[in-house]
């Protein structure tokens, strides 16, 4: 019975790739429709690669689309709906980063005491960039704050300045991702001058992606290396859960920001509903019958100019 599966799968496999290597090269991706519009003898068909058109004499002509780079892409067809959902998708992202990285930020539990190879005690220490808790075994805890910036350690210093500029450049590119947007309607600007400002929030969001994934793992960095270091005598720590919600929060920066760089390769001046095809010829119209004509049985009541 398995080998019988194994068969029929590898066939309709095999079937589903030829399908595939046919539809690909046709070129009836889409058809001109004459749906509202006043019947003509062209037909319009297009592919990903050529944009063909055909009269009603069954005569037709191809070309090629000009470039892949420049101009319309052999994927013209679906890049401004879909530029706009990555777009969107991209912008929403980008602000649960942002979102993510505020709650980092405050969270106590940037790294937690370890018992791993000493006595078990009743305390818990935890950090985080700005103070230092500890916590008994009835839930009491205490905390300080770091008594001097300055006498902090280095990394410390530098992690909290990373981070602040990453939540400072998440919101900068918040508000300009908002105006950018092609969906909405502030500012009232062009798609191409909304592209570059989509462009630039995505950049700024990458920048404070980075930023967070930088002040993060140099943290958790200086923390096994601690906690490997047979000759460190404090405390060791280990990663705690801010850490992890952190490089999450900083990924989706990255990720979001990516999304609202790459949509802008798509956004024109011109309608997103238009796209290049071959030049539109005129529909052949029918004349109404003048005076003169009105006598002419031979062609009962309609006149010469009604046949092409």
């Amino acid at each position: 019975m398995s080998m019988a599966v194994e068969t029929f799968g590898f066939f309709m496999a095999a079937l589903g790739l030829l399908l595939l290597g046919v539809t690909l090269p046709n070129s009836y991706w889409r058809v001109s429709t004459v749906h509202g519009s006043v019947i003509t003898t062209n037909t319009i068909f297009e592919n990903l690669w050529h944009s063909c058109a055909t009269d009603s004499m069954g005569v037709f002509n191809c070309r090629e689309f000009p470039s892949m780079l420049g101009g319309r892409s052999p994927w013209g067809a679906l890049c401004p709906t879909m530029s706009m959902a990555v777009e969107t998708f991209g912008f929403f992202m980008a602000a649960l980063g942002l979102l993510l990285l505020g709650v980092t930020l405050p969270n106590s539990y940037w790294r937690v005491s370890t018992v791993h190879g000493s006595v078990i005690t009743t305390n818990t220490i935890f950090e985080n960039l700005w103070h230092s808790c500890a916590t008994d075994s009835m839930g009491v805890f205490n905390c300080r704050e770091f008594p001097s910036m300055l006498a902090l350690s280095g990394y410390l210093q530098a992690c909290r300045a990373l981070m602040i500029t990453a939540i400072l450049l998440g919101f900068l590119g918040l508000f300009l991702g908002i105006v950018g947007l092609r969906c909405t309607t502030i500012g009232d600007m062009v798609l191409s001058r909304k592209a570059k400002l989509a462009a630039t929030a995505g950049a700024l969001h990458m920048l404070a992606g980075v930023c967070g994934m930088v002040a993060i793992s140099w943290y958790a960095a200086n923390i096994t290396q601690e906690f490997f270091n047979p000759l460190y005598a404090g405390t060791k720590y280990e990663l705690g859960p801010a850490l992890y919600l952190g490089w999450s929060a900083s990924l989706l920066s990255i990720l979001g920001g990516i999304c609202l760089c790459s949509s802008s390769c798509c956004a024109t001046d011109e309608n997103p509903t238009t796209s290049t095809r071959l030049p539109y010829k005129a529909p052949v119209s029918v004349m109404p019958l003048t005076a003169s004509d009105e006598g002419d049985s031979s062609f009962g009541k309609y006149g010469k100019n009604a046949y092409v």
